[in-house]
């Protein structure tokens, strides 16, 4: 029977900050320092307590984007959790205590389905207040949050551009189409196109476009938003 003293028991945890690296540190099993460490009051986090602990000082170095800031990209600009996991590089839990810190309620799940079949009609008009264009289009005017970067990037680069395009007129509506490049351009949401019935789709519509003599380029939301829109810049290469 192995039997730890005090000394041992403290030395180990203040080092490893942990009952099971403790005892690993030992050579001993959890059971066996845990027992040690209760007769010596030795005491640890729970789970629980940890994740706070975690928290506050995670919270103390990133105390992430104002009330304002996140007021303007989720209810002004309708992101959802994804798009603010995205955007900011943080899991949803941390993004919920953002939300809790500045007292801004979360949607719940039915808001959102809703919110996302809308149109958001009234956010499209103040985005085309703030200076966005609207394009030229097909059908009814949607736009979702990468595609906003994008028209903003364009519009500061003055590459003009013809949004919803289609060849021929009839067909697919490929997002942008970049006259002065000949190039269209497809930027992507994972969420609605990272499945293989998804990837299948996209590849055909490429191929056509191929065929029909037109440059093509894709964007993924998670490079757009990881890069600020940076990796637009790629579009020069078929200048």
């Amino acid at each position: 029977m192995i039997i730890l003293n005090e000394k041992q028991v403290r030395t180990a945890f203040e080092e490893t900050k942990s009952f099971v690296k403790a005892a690993k540190l030992l050579g001993v099993s959890y059971p066996t320092y845990k027992k040690a460490a209760d007769r010596y009051g030795l005491t640890t986090l729970t789970k629980s307590e940890l994740a706070n602990k975690q928290w506050r000082l995670f919270r103390d170095k990133n105390p992430g984007p104002s009330a304002e800031e996140l007021r303007y990209f989720y209810i002004d600009l309708g992101y959802d959790k994804q798009d603010l996991e995205l955007k900011y590089g943080v899991s949803y839990p941390t993004i919920r205590k953002w939300f809790e810190k500045h007292s801004i309620p979360l949607r719940t799940r039915a808001e959102q389905i809703q919110l996302n079949f809308k149109k958001r009609p009234c956010i499209i008009d103040k985005l085309v207040e703030a200076g966005y264009k609207r394009g030229s289009m097909t059908g009814p005017f949607y736009d979702t949050n990468i595609e906003v970067m994008f028209m903003k990037w364009s519009d500061e680069k003055s590459l003009a551009y013809i949004q919803q395009y289609q060849i021929n007129k009839k067909g697919h509506p490929y997002d942008f189409y970049i006259p002065s490049m000949n190039l269209l351009v497809e930027v992507d949401g994972l969420y609605w196109h990272s499945s293989n019935t998804a990837k299948a789709r996209d590849a055909k519509h490429s191929e056509k476009a191929v065929e029909e003599g037109y440059n093509i380029i894709r964007f993924n939301d998670h490079e757009i938003l990881k890069t600020k829109g940076k990796c637009f810049e790629r579009l020069f290469a078929f200048n």
